[in-house]
């Protein structure tokens, strides 16, 4: 904060003094991704940083249901892969009577679709807890099993 505030050192592009102090917070947030800044860099790892060691400590529920998922977690990502386009195409259906393809989606913009935030994190969260169980499910069945091979799931 002290480094984005002095403007001196860290990204390319200044923060600058709006007349809203909304548009003077956005500034201030407002580092450069590609390629990424130091500023940008501080900003996200950082924080993940901090909430791994909060979250590894493994003592309360979040902390062992995350730690359950990563210990499955290309199981995980390859399961989450189908789910998420099965949901958005039912969403679509049931929201515009047509959806995209179900392996090639087009620009869902001339549907009318403006997503929400709150709208992506509610599904995110519900998609975690979808895909919890069948994660755990898997987690049992690579820990008793002999297969070499599950060890790269």
């Amino acid at each position: 904060v002290l480094m984005r505030a002095l403007n001196l050192y860290g990204d390319p592009s200044p923060w600058q003094d709006h007349e809203s102090w909304e548009m003077t917070i956005m500034s201030f947030l407002n580092t450069t991704k590609y390629p990424a800044s130091l500023l940008f860099l501080s900003m996200t790892v950082g924080p993940a940083m901090i909430l791994l060691v909060v979250f590894e400590q493994g003592t309360n529920r979040i902390g062992q249901a995350l730690s359950m998922i990563g210990k499955v977690s290309l199981f995980f990502y390859l399961l989450h892969v189908p789910v998420i386009k099965t949901a958005a195409y039912l969403w679509q259906l049931s929201n515009y009577d047509r959806a995209g393809s179900f392996l090639y989606n087009p620009s869902v913009d001339s549907m009318g679709y403006h997503p929400k935030l709150l709208l992506t994190y509610i599904a995110w969260i519900a998609l975690l807890m979808m895909l919890y169980y069948p994660s755990r499910w898997f987690a049992n069945v690579k820990a008793k099993s002999n297969n070499k091979w599950l060890s790269y799931l």
